[in-house]
């Protein structure tokens, strides 16, 4: 299996593990929060697909891939520390 085939596989996964958990979980939690999972859920999907796809892209795509992932951390840490 390439790992490009592999990696979307891993995102598909993910993203239906999460519906499947909302699903099965619906009683427990207000509307809100899992509206506001969704969209996590969602935008975290769709950041992972972009940034799989740019990463195949030549060589471009890997330097686009790892400037978003810095990003991604150094914004994380400054949230942590807040």
């Amino acid at each position: 299996m390439k790992d490009r085939t592999f990696l979307y596989m891993i995102g598909g996964v993910a993203i239906v593990s999460w519906l499947l958990y909302f699903a099965a979980y619906f009683n427990q939690y207000k509307m809100d929060y899992i509206v506001e999972g969704l969209i996590f859920s969602a935008a975290a999907t769709i950041l992972y697909f972009v940034l799989v796809a740019s990463f195949f892209k030549g060589s471009g795509g890997r330097k686009v891939t790892g400037t978003i992932l810095g990003i991604v951390a150094a914004t994380f840490v400054v949230v942590i520390a807040l």
